[in-house]
């Protein structure tokens, strides 16, 4: 489970393994509210977050119109700490 304090840390190496542009102050904060700590996890070696993976709860309508609970999985990321680019 990823905590609210390696936050931080985490989403840099997510953002490094998309390009590595950062964003916006706006949207980092969008996506620190939207991030779902229980659901997210970080891979550690060291001080160097070299994996991310999350995902976001939702209800997924089925066959007859009920609805269940789902999870929508996001934000992958592999790679040790020599993989942001250059």
């Amino acid at each position: 489970m990823l905590r609210p304090a390696e936050w931080d840390t985490w989403y840099a190496a997510l953002e490094r393994a998309f390009g590595g542009v950062p964003e916006a102050p706006e949207e980092r904060e969008l996506w620190r509210a939207l991030t779902e700590h229980e659901r997210s996890i970080g891979l550690w070696d060291g001080e160097d977050c070299v994996g991310t993976t999350g995902a976001f709860g939702f209800r997924l309508t089925v066959p007859g119109g009920g609805l269940v609970p789902a999870a929508g999985v996001t934000r992958p990321r592999t790679g040790g700490a020599d993989c942001s680019p250059p």
